[in-house]
């Protein structure tokens, strides 16, 4: 008899509505009682029962079982308990991790032909995971005193080499005597260290490092290191370290889609009889709008779509959306009644049996562009975005499950250039002192300078206690001392003593420092000389120059260092209210990790109680969409030649660091002093690996993956290139419409039914259908020999890409400025400002990490 078989009761419970606890609350609780209550009262299978105790026990659900070395997660696929499936997920179990038996959660799936929704379930948040673990790992490293003398624009191509590793409680990490080619991270919980003292290590702690800078030597580790609680490491190997290039330590509106968690509906209401569905299916490929994305849906697909669908019941007079609303989640079927539609106060049309409306909704979220509301008692069907976009994404995870197969595999993914390789000078060594012991003694010679960022120690100047110096590993606060020693020889000004069990410093000695990197190299990348920390106040406002979405950009002069900037201001109420926290964040983020001539660059950031402020690079030469139309310069190949070749040096940069750009239009392109072009405006953007799913955007800028939800990556970039390179030529969009339907429309027919112009001459036409191929690998820089192909293209025979990359060619169009702080090349007219709201802190500290106020001097 099977184990299908035998289990029927638990299979017919997790069939229905009831559903078991959440496994993510008893997990983070380590609630083992609670685990063993849920388990004797549902009768669970004995495996399942060992697992999920276990799992409790640790609270960690990938925990494996000490007798039979089960997985939670692999014993709940197997009785196709869903509900518990998707709670273990939640709760990070990893789909990936072998179970005893060498099977993963994902294979066990495959072996018992499961459906698409337990796929689903395994699958879905893959991307999400990665890049989640990415951004851990992005986090942690930049606490790390041996990579503080990375400049930041090399963190993300660092954070990915680090591969992702897990430890059960009591599973030795390193033996005693044990060689180590590898650095480790702790990214979550406990390790211990035995030898003469007994000691432990939390999140953040790291160890092997030296086993990076060894010249074909492994570090031979003296210690024993095992796993107290359940751990998660970050590996970086030798090789990969290396393979970075890091070795060498010497000397127009944007749209967007956020996808909201699925309104949780009674199984009643999606009850239907089969007339229904099939009123579903017609009216889903009748609405003139939206059937041409869905025709490419099977049957099944769209009887998927129909079943998930709910009924809905309106009253006479009342709205079912309102134009201008934000909430925007859902598309509407009419089965009954009458219902009107109205803009801007005025009906516009009669919605009856069959009707929809509502379509955008399952694209991106965009406001309401129309009021509904009911003449008549009505029924509605509601279809959620998810569920579209859920079948439109399928045929990319097939994919990738193909993908995932060939990358295990590959040591080294990531093509580097010697451009790309940075000077690292800092070598830090972690040290312990006990309470009493004295750090520094006032009058000896020093040559260390320390960091202290666990314990309090005490200042004695002269005999007197004068202060005390405390560090935080928890709140990351930390204090330094000494630091003089590194440069001169003179004696210490005081004694430093530990007053705490145990005081933490990372150490770094003159001799050490000298001899790898020379002192104005210090300060991430940047001269201490180079660097200033900004005060807002320093700040004198000399004229606005652009609004966008959600803020108002205006040119200052700072009076510390007489150098014009562009301040870009943010309403925190406005940010929250349309929940696009993260977003600044992430903007924040990624201008501090690039560094290119080609990308506007980032002086400091500035948290005020009501708004945000990024101080940027100014770039006085007026966005290309203004120049063009001012200069007309559209049918110029060689300006357009240009322009694209400086946004290549952008995207180049950016894909390195494993970067979406996302927002691509002329508005977005700023010109400097010297004509050269630069990327602007990064509030699209985003770190990630694999794939982001997402839509946002400019609509005529839409690659076909981002009009079909299917996922996409750096692809869409090179597409939204290729349209830019078409505009500038022709003055227009290939895919211009009226509504962003018709665009959509006109995306999916592809760059092959669009007609060029015969005027000008040249390869121009050629290089734009290389862009815009509808199969992202096929795209010109997305096969092999990347951005080189789109170098030797015909559309740039004669190009000298070595004078752009040293800006010594000049560029076709220069600006006329004629002071420094000129407003001649912006026109802002009458243009509406986005709103400001008043902002009330809740205390989710949203935004305590924003403010940082040391920046280059001079760009």
């Amino acid at each position: 008899m099977s184990c299908f078989e035998s289990c029927s009761g638990l299979l017919n419970f997790f069939r229905t509505d009831v559903s078991p606890p959440a496994w993510e609350v008893i997990l983070r609780r380590k609630d083992a009682r609670g685990a063993d209550l849920w388990c004797r009262e549902l009768r669970a299978p004995s495996h399942l029962q060992e697992a999920l105790r276990e799992a409790a026990k640790n609270g960690d659900a990938n925990a494996v079982s000490s007798k039979r070395k089960r997985l939670a997660l692999n014993e709940a696929v197997k009785l196709k308990a869903s509900s518990l499936v998707k709670s273990l997920i939640e709760a990070d179990a990893n789909p990936q991790l072998t179970d005893g038996e060498g099977e993963t959660a994902v294979q066990c799936a495959e072996r018992l032909k499961l459906g698409t929704t337990m796929m689903e379930l395994l699958e879905h948040d893959s991307c999400k995971k990665q890049t989640k673990e990415f951004h851990q790992g992005l986090s942690l490293i930049q606490k790390i005193s041996l990579f503080t003398k990375i400049h930041p624009s090399e963190y993300p191509r660092l954070a990915a080499a680090f591969s992702t590793r897990h430890c059960v409680p009591g599973e030795v990490i390193i033996q005693a005597g044990q060689s180590l080619s590898e650095m480790f991270l702790i990214a979550d919980g406990v390790a211990q260290v035995s030898g003469d003292k007994v000691s432990e290590l939390g999140k953040g702690s790291h160890f092997g490092e030296n086993a990076l800078l060894a010249d074909g030597e492994d570090e031979i580790c003296s210690e024993q290191i095992v796993a107290k609680t359940s751990v998660t490491l970050k590996v970086l190997t030798r090789s990969k370290f290396q393979a970075l290039g890091l070795k060498s330590w010497h000397k127009r509106k944007a749209v967007r889609s956020v996808d909201s968690d699925p309104t949780w509906v009674n199984a009643s209401l999606k009850q239907k009889t089969s007339q229904e569905m099939e009123l579903i299916e017609r009216a889903l490929t009748a609405n003139t709008k939206l059937g041409p994305l869905v025709k490419g849906l099977s049957h099944d697909d769209l009887q998927q779509i129909a079943t998930n669908a709910w009924r809905m019941e309106v009253d006479e007079g009342q709205q079912v959306v309102q134009q201008g609303s934000i909430k925007a989640d859902n598309f509407y079927i009419v089965s009954e009644g009458h219902l009107e539609v109205f803009k801007d106060g005025e009906k516009v049309l009669d919605l009856e049996s069959e009707s929809s409306f509502g379509e955008l909704a399952l694209l991106y979220r965009a406001p309401r562009a129309a009021t509904v509301q009911a003449l008549t008692r009505a029924k509605l069907f509601v279809v959620p975005r998810q569920d579209l976009r859920k079948l439109m994404q399928a045929p990319l995870k097939k994919k990738l499950e193909g993908f995932a197969i060939l990358l295990q595999r590959v040591d080294i993914l990531k093509h580097l250039t010697n451009e790309e390789k940075v000077k690292l000078a800092n070598v830090l060594v972690e040290m312990t002192f006990y309470r009493g012991e004295t750090i520094i003694q006032q009058g000896e010679e020093g040559d260390t300078f320390y960091i202290l960022y666990d314990g309090q120690v005490s200042v004695v100047v002269d005999g007197q206690e004068v202060t005390h110096l405390e560090g935080n590993a928890v709140s990351s606060t930390a204090n330094f001392f000494g630091e003089r020693a590194l440069l001169t020889d003179e004696p210490r000004a005081a004694t430093i003593i530990a007053t705490t069990p145990k005081v933490r410093v990372l150490a770094l000695d003159r001799e050490h420092f000298l001899s790898v990197v020379h002192p104005d190299e210090l300060g991430g990348g940047m001269s201490p000389k180079a660097m200033v920390k900004y005060e807002l106040r320093a700040l004198k406002q000399i004229g606005l120059i652009g609004c966008g979405g959600f803020g108002t950009v205006t040119l200052q002069r700072c009076t510390l260092t007489d150098k014009i900037f562009a301040l870009k201001t943010l309403s925190k109420g406005f940010i929250v209210q349309r929940g696009q926290q993260q977003s600044v964040l992430n903007e924040k983020n990624v201008l501090r990790m690039t560094q290119s001539p080609f990308i506007i660059r980032l002086a400091a950031t500035f948290n005020e109680p009501q708004r945000l402020h990024f101080l940027l690079e100014p770039a006085l030469g007026g966005d290309l969409f203004t120049v063009y139309q001012k200069n007309e310069f559209h049918g110029s190949v060689v300006h357009a030649q240009f322009y694209v070749a400086c946004v290549v040096r952008a995207f180049q940069h950016l894909h390195q660091r494993h970067i979406i750009y996302r927002d691509m239009k002329p508005e977005n392109l700023l010109l400097d002093s010297k004509g050269y072009c630069k990327v602007a405006d990064f509030g699209l953007a985003k770190f990630v690996i694999g794939y982001a799913y997402t839509t946002c955007g400019t609509p005529e800028y839409f690659a076909p993956e981002m009009v079909l939800h299917m996922g996409h990556s750096t692809g869409v970039d090179w597409w939204s290139l290729g349209i830019l390179a078409y505009e500038l030529v022709v003055g227009d969009s290939p895919f211009a419409a009226s509504e962003p339907m018709q665009v959509f429309r006109l995306i999916k027919q592809g760059i092959q039914a669009v007609v060029f112009p015969k005027s000008p001459p040249g390869a121009w036409a050629e290089f734009v259908q290389a862009l815009c191929q509808e199969e992202p690998s096929e795209r010109l820089p997305m096969r092999r020999g990347g951005v080189h192909n789109v170098e030797a293209h015909d559309f740039y025979s004669g190009f000298d890409w070595a004078a752009l990359d040293s800006r010594t060619m000049i560029a076709p169009f220069v600006p006329v400025l004629k002071r420094q702080d000129s407003l001649a090349n912006f026109d802002v007219g009458d243009v509406r400002r986005p709103p400001t709201i008043r902002y009330e802190d809740t205390g989710t500290g949203w935004d305590d990490d924003f403010e940082d106020r040391r920046g280059p001097k001079n760009f």
